[in-house]
C-alpha cells in the first residue's frame, strides 16, 4: 500500500467512527474533539451522513487523473526498477525521472508526457531520491559476515576478564580546503567559501575509541599538523593509551592499513607488549565495522564542515577543541558502535 493509500484508509476510518457517533447521538463538538478534527469536518461529514449514511462517508478513492498504470503493472515495474538501471543497458546504476519513463514505455507501451509524471509516480509507490552509499568491489561480503557473527562474540567474551579494553583505532585528515555541505542561502544565490588553496596541507588525526564493561566509553587522540601517522608513532600511542587506561589487557581492532600489518616495527612493538596488547584486524574495506569512522563523520559534517581556516595551525586548534568536546560526551560512542552494528552484551 502506498503512503497515500494508507493515509485515505487512516481517513475513510475516522469517517466511518463518526458515522457510529452520530448514530448513537453524540455531539458534534464532542466527536470533533474525540477523532483531533475541527468542528466544521465533523458537520460537514454529518450532512453528508444524513443524506446517505455511511456509505457517503467512504473514500472515492485517489483523486485527480486514474493512475496510467494498474496493480499489477506497478508491481512489475517495481521488480524492473529493483533490478537497477545497469540491467536495462544503462552504464551506470541510476535511476532518473527521464530513465523510468522510457522503462514505462518499454514495458508497457504507454508513458507520460512529462517526465515529472514518473517522479510523481515514484512518490506514490514509496520511492524516494537517495545519495548512495558506496562500497568497494574488493569487498569479501563473508568475511565481513564472519567477523559480525563469529570474531565480534568472541572479542566481547575476552572482555569478560578485569580490567580489559576493547579499543577501535583509525586514522584521518582534514584540509584547508574543507568539506562541501549543504546551507541555506537566498534563492537563486549560490554561497561562495573562499579558502587556501595549499595543495597537501593537512592536519592528520588518530582516534582511539575505547570499551570495557561496566564503564563510560572513553576518546584518546592524536594530530600531527602537516603530516601523516607512521609505524613509528604507533607504538608510543600504545603505551600511552595502555597508561591513561590502566589496563590489564587490551584488544585492539583497526583495518588492514599496511602501517598497522605489515610494518617490522608494528610488528616487533606487537610481539614485545603480547602480555597486554592484542590485535584484531577488520576485514578490509569494512569501514562500517569502525564506530571512530562515526566519529570522522560527525567531526567532518559538523564543526569542520565548510570550515574555511585560515592557517594550518588554525585549522589544527579546531580540530583539537572540536575532539576535545566530543571527548566529554561518550553516550556518542556507545551510539557509534551501535550505528557499526555491535552490540555491547
Amino acid at each position: 500500500m502506498t503512503p497515500g493509500a494508507r493515509e485515505r484508509v487512516f481517513q475513510e476510518k475516522r469517517r466511518l467512527r463518526a458515522a457510529e457517533l452520530f448514530e448513537l447521538g453524540v455531539a458534534n463538538v464532542v466527536i470533533a474533539e474525540a477523532l483531533g478534527v475541527s468542528d466544521s469536518a465533523v458537520d460537514l461529514w454529518k450532512a453528508r451522513w444524513e443524506a446517505g449514511g455511511a456509505e457517503a462517508l467512504r473514500s472515492l478513492g485517489r483523486p485527480g487523473y486514474p493512475c496510467l498504470l494498474d496493480g499489477e503493472q506497478v508491481g512489475r515495474l517495481v521488480a524492473e526498477l529493483e533490478r537497477g538501471a545497469l540491467a536495462h543497458g544503462y552504464d551506470n546504476d541510476r535511476w532518473t525521472a527521464p530513465r523510468v519513463n522510457v522503462l514505462i514505455e518499454s514495458l508497457f507501451g504507454v508513458c507520460f508526457a512529462d517526465p515529472s509524471g514518473a517522479w510523481r509516480l515514484l512518490r506514490r509507490i514509496g520511492w524516494t531520491f537517495h545519495r548512495p552509499g558506496r562500497r568497494a568491489t574488493q569487498r569479501d561480503e563473508q568475511a565481513i559476515r564472519q567477523w559480525r557473527e563469529l570474531t565480534w562474540p568472541d572479542i566481547l567474551a575476552r572482555t569478560r576478564n578485569p580490567g580489559a579494553w576493547v579499543v577501535f583505532e583509525d586514522e584521518a585528515a582534514v584540509m584547508l580546503c574543507p568539506p562541501v555541505r549543504g546551507t541555506w542561502a537566498p534563492r537563486g544565490v549560490v554561497p561562495v567559501l573562499r579558502y587556501s588553496a595549499a595543495r597537501g596541507r593537512k592536519t592528520s588525526m588518530a582516534a582511539f575509541v575505547c570499551y570495557r564493561r561496566g564503564r563510560l566509553p572513553r576518546l584518546f587522540y592524536a594530530l600531527i599538523e602537516d603530516g601523516s601517522f607512521t609505524e613509528d608513532e604507533f607504538g608510543p600511542l600504545l603505551e600511552q593509551l595502555h597508561a591513561g587506561l590502566r589496563a590489564r589487557r587490551v584488544i585492539l581492532v583497526w583495518d588492514r592499513l599496511s602501517a598497522h600489518v605489515r610494518s617490522r616495527k608494528t610488528k616487533a612493538f606487537l610481539a614485545a607488549n603480547a602480555g597486554w596488547l592484542a590485535v584484531e584486524p577488520l576485514p578490509g574495506y569494512a569501514p562500517e565495522l569502525n564506530p571512530v569512522e562515526q566519529l570522522w563523520a560527525w567531526v567532518k559534517n559538523g564543526p569542520l564542515a565548510q570550515y574555511c581556516a585560515p592557517t594550518l595551525s588554525a585549522l589544527t586548534d579546531t580540530a583539537d577543541r572540536t575532539l576535545a568536546s566530543i571527548r566529554r560526551r561518550p553516550e556518542l560512542f556507545t551510539a557509534f558502535l551501535h550505528h557499526a552494528g555491535l552490540d555491547w552484551a
